[in-house]
């Protein structure tokens, strides 16, 4: 049965590449109105869990619940009709387009030709205005939606990114992976803001992140994996930085004195 608190949880997910295993027992869960940190060293099947999740490749075993309910996800749109959106650390974004250009790519509005029903013709007009709607409402500083993204700065190419990934409303749960790295104090400072905005408006945020002082910034939940299986899932005000990093790197193997809240992934 699920624990019902959760909007979303992954529950003992595998995943092998051949003979290798990136997951052995991955799992992790997210609660409307609050953040949970998903960390672990490099290779620790944090990224392959979040793939899964978004529909991005297939689990070879396990469960996903989604409001209480056991969901299958095939693919990436999928996920996006269920209210999962993801912000990749790959921003995937196209240098040589503009902002609202990469913004719209692969969903571009159209306007049918009459009498050639089969005809169609980009919707520049409702694109560019959307566009600029959208970063205002996330209160973005991008000064021009006809620049080019190779002329855009680290913080501005994530403030894209996200506006892209939010673009139609806000979602039931928002997947953020290593949204500040290699950002600027200033910058990194306000994709936090928009988490912490999303957040407060009810949104489920999973987390990835390296940065442990962000993640006890705005995270009320951490999980912890390591070699491809979740460790640990603690409450922020019962761990500090020492022991999660000491659970990340093996030096503390596991926690018994009922604080570890893994165990009730079983149920």
């Amino acid at each position: 049965m699920a624990n019902s608190d959760y909007i979303l949880e992954m529950r003992h997910i595998t995943k092998s590449f051949g003979a290798v295993v990136a997951l052995s027992n991955g799992c992790v869960r997210a609660k409307s109105g609050e953040v949970n940190a998903l960390i672990g060293g490099n290779g620790a099947g944090k990224s392959t869990l979040i793939k899964i999740l978004s529909g991005y490749q297939p689990a070879d075993s396990g469960d996903i619940l989604f409001n209480g309910e056991k969901v299958e996800i095939n693919s990436t749109v999928e996920a996006q009709n269920i209210g999962i959106k993801t912000i990749y650390q790959e921003l995937a974004l196209f240098e040589k387009m503009n902002v609202y250009e990469n913004m719209y790519v692969g969903r571009e509005l159209t306007i049918d030709r009459k009498p050639i029903k089969w005809l169609k013709v980009l919707d520049l007009k409702a694109m560019k205005q959307n566009a600029l709607n959208e970063i205002k409402r996330m209160g973005f500083n991008i000064p021009n939606i006809f620049s080019k993204v190779m002329f855009m700065s680290g913080g501005q190419r994530q403030a894209i990114a996200c506006a892209k990934a939010l673009m139609g409303g806000a979602p039931s749960v928002l997947i953020m992976d290593e949204p500040t790295a290699a950002l600027g104090v200033k910058e990194a400072g306000e994709i936090i803001d928009l988490m912490k905005r999303y957040r407060d408006e009810g949104a489920a945020i999973i987390l990835i992140s390296h940065n442990m002082r962000t993640v006890f910034e705005v995270a009320s939940e951490i999980t912890v994996m390591r070699l491809g299986e979740t460790v640990a899932a603690l409450k922020k005000e019962d761990t500090t930085e020492e022991e999660v990093v000491g659970l990340m790197t093996g030096a503390i193997e596991n926690i018994t004195d009922g604080r570890n809240m893994i165990g009730e992934y079983d149920l």
